[in-house]
Parts: structure tokens; sequence; C-alpha cells
């Protein structure tokens, strides 16, 4: 997979889990625990399709990276 992917994969993960965080908030609160991990499926698919290839463990980890960082942000905003 090209460098230039692992942002992108960084803010699929972040926006995911921003937006999973946000319907967490609002409606039913454990679903906060699958929101980290919730680009995963998206990501592996698009790899897939567009390059032809599986993620690395470094492509998961920016991904669970992305979703870790926006779920408590999204989660405080709401909140507030």
């Amino acid at each position: 997979m090209p460098h230039r992917v692992l942002p992108l994969l960084f803010l699929l993960g972040a926006t995911t889990g921003a937006i999973l965080a946000g319907f967490a908030a609002l409606a039913f609160w454990p679903l906060i625990l699958l929101a980290p991990p919730s680009g995963l499926p998206m990501a592996r698919a698009w790899a897939d399709h567009r390059f032809g290839a599986g993620l690395d463990p470094a492509a998961v980890a920016l991904v669970i990276l992305g979703g870790t960082l926006a779920t408590p942000a999204a989660w405080i905003l709401l909140h507030q």
C-alpha cells in the first residue's frame, strides 16, 4: 500500500470513531466500546478494492489510533 494512504486511514478511523461515539452518546452508551476499531471493516474493504492489498499491522494501528483519539473527543464534546 502506498505511503500517502496512511494519513487517510488515520482520518477514516477518526471519522468512524467520532460518528459511533456520537451515536453512543445520544442513544446507547455501551456502543462507545466499539467506536475505536469501527473503521477497520471499511478500511479493509477500501484497501482491498483500491489497491488489491490487505491491511498491514501499521495500517490497523493507524485506524485504531484515529478512532481512539476521536472517541473521547466526540464524547466530551457532546456531554458539555
